[in-house]
Parts: structure tokens; sequence; C-alpha cells
């Protein structure tokens, strides 16, 4: 009969980091902006509201006063060097996809099998503007 042996698994915290890409979305003047982090303290200051969970992966919809007017914002986070799992780039269609409903409901645009060419165009646009925020990787480079 074996002795049960007790393993202590050192977990270290991982290095902060934390970058964000501010944009207006062409056509809708909608104001995006996409988050790179680890960081809870980071995030909830960009949210402008506490978050209690390491970011993972998310598409916000935040409205803060700003010059007496409420601007709606539509995130997206990332945490690619997250240890709960992989975030890549069906990551961030799936949470692109979030975010362009968010937009089309906002503006009164209603989707469906004949009639969703402009989400289509809206997704396309996030997940190549993300995949060289969030992944570094351009189209150009990999011809």
């Amino acid at each position: 009969m074996q002795s049960g042996k007790i393993v202590i698994i050192s977990m270290k915290e991982p290095k902060i980091y934390y970058k964000e890409l501010r944009f207006i979305l062409p056509i809708y003047e909608a104001n995006v902006i996409f988050v790179h982090t680890n960081s809870i303290s980071k995030l909830s200051k960009v949210l402008e509201k506490e978050v209690n969970e390491r970011p993972y992966a998310h598409a916000y919809r935040s409205s803060v006063l700003s010059d007496g007017m409420w601007l709606t914002r539509y995130i997206i986070v990332l945490n690619t060097k997250s240890v709960e799992g992989t975030v890549g780039i069906g990551c961030l269609a799936h949470e692109s996809f979030h975010l362009t409903n968010m937009i089309m409901e906002d503006y009164g645009i209603f989707p469906d099998t004949k009639n969703d060419e402009s989400q289509a165009y809206l997704l396309q646009y996030f997940v190549n503007k993300g995949t060289e925020f969030f992944f570094n990787y351009t189209y150009e480079t990999a011809k």
C-alpha cells in the first residue's frame, strides 16, 4: 500500500499587463475600446465600475457621463495570457459577435437572414482590427 504524498504547487501571480485601443467606429460613430489585460483594478477603472473576477474574455456596453452627456462605449476585453484557458481568435470572434449585437440593437438595426450583411461586415471589422491589436498579427505581414 502506497502512502499518499502531499504536493504543494506554488502559483506565482502573473505579471500585470495592460494596453488598450480606443477608436470611433466608422459609420456608426460608436466609441469602441479594446482592452488587453489581466488586471481587475485596471479593468474596473476603464469600465468605471467594480469588477470582481480576473479578466478572461468579455464584451461590455458601458455608459459614462462625459461633458454633461451620456456616452455609450462598447468594450472587448481579452486576457490572452489567462491561466483559465486559451483565449484566441475564436474568443475574439465570439466577443465581437456580442458587441455587434449590442451596437445593432442600440442603433435600431435588427438583422435577420435576409438582412444581416451590415452585421457581418461589422463582425469582420472587429475581428480584423482585434486580431492585429490582441495578437500582433496583420494580414499584410502574413502574405
